[in-house]
């Protein structure tokens, strides 16, 4: 795949490592990251930490990072609209089909796993790293590995799944799955990595091309591309530069017009911690 170049800029470095999921509100920078059990937040305009939310009940320290057996595994955040947060479980193994809204009157815990055994119907290696709101739909980003055709998008009735605000998912919101084909970088099949919508509601997407045929298992990554979605079908705009595993994706700009994305990446290592980057496309 031949793309035109897109110039990550270092904004500051986070405070975490395996960053997943992002949203800017309000001059907070909100990070899920999928070895952790609470929501990080900094502030955008220079990266101070602000205190970590717990999402997990009982869990007295939100500082802590979990080992990849006992994570819940959290890969996408969402900005509901109404003031709060919805993190997602990937759903790879039993122990990661929670996901938890966040709201000024505290935090709700749902049980997604009726949802998810219904999705592994059609979906056997299930890992949801995305979500976006798109009117009046949730729109969730499967991430396939080994085929180029093998990410999915779920879309689901959000009023049936969000309005009364249950603690467990059922299928009954489930629209469609449709497969989305995205490419390759140097021969390996690009998957979704997050979801985000630009001013205009137009859905874009992070794919990254991760050698590995195993959800579970991580794989030296070729690099990232960032696309925008119309009609189910992956319009691919740019290859980011430098070469990293881009996580999180949440609009900058203030129009249609300010092509500008705010960008997260996991380098899985703990030892290295994520960074968010500043991303500037022409329109």
């Amino acid at each position: 795949m031949t793309l035109p170049d897109g110039q990550l800029d270092a904004r500051f470095t986070l405070t975490l490592s395996a960053a997943s999921g992002i949203v800017l509100r309000d001059g907070i920078v909100h990070v899920m990251g999928d070895d952790r059990g609470a929501l990080d937040r900094f502030l955008f305009v220079d990266g101070t930490p602000l205190a970590p939310i717990a999402l997990i009940p009982g869990d007295a320290d939100a500082d802590a990072v979990l080992a990849k057996p006992d994570k819940p595994d959290l890969e996408a955040l969402v900005d509901l609209g109404d003031g709060s947060l919805l993190a997602l479980g990937s759903g790879s193994r039993a122990n990661r089909e929670r996901g938890f809204r966040i709201g000024a009157d505290g935090v709700q815990e749902i049980d997604l796993s009726p949802l998810y055994a219904r999705l592994r119907q059609d979906l056997p290696n299930l890992n949801i790293e995305g979500a976006a709101r798109v009117g009046f739909e949730l729109v969730l980003a499967h991430r396939g590995v080994g085929k180029s055709d093998a990410s999915c998008l779920v879309r689901l009735d959000a009023s049936k799944l969000l309005a009364r605000r249950p603690s467990s998912w059922t299928a009954a919101g489930l629209i469609e799955i449709r497969p989305v084909a995205l490419g390759q970088i140097d021969g390996v099949a690009l998957a979704f990595t997050d979801l985000a919508t630009d001013a205009d509601g137009t859905l874009h997407y992070l794919a990254a091309a991760e050698d590995t045929d195993d959800p579970y298992l991580d794989g030296a990554c070729r690099g990232s591309v960032i696309g925008r979605l119309t009609k189910g079908s992956a319009l691919p705009t740019a290859r980011l530069r430098p070469d990293v595993k881009a996580e999180g994706l949440a609009f900058l700009g203030r129009s249609v017009r300010d092509n500008s994305w705010a960008v997260v990446t996991d380098a899985d290592d703990p030892g290295l911690r994520a960074k968010l980057y500043e991303l500037r496309l022409p329109r």
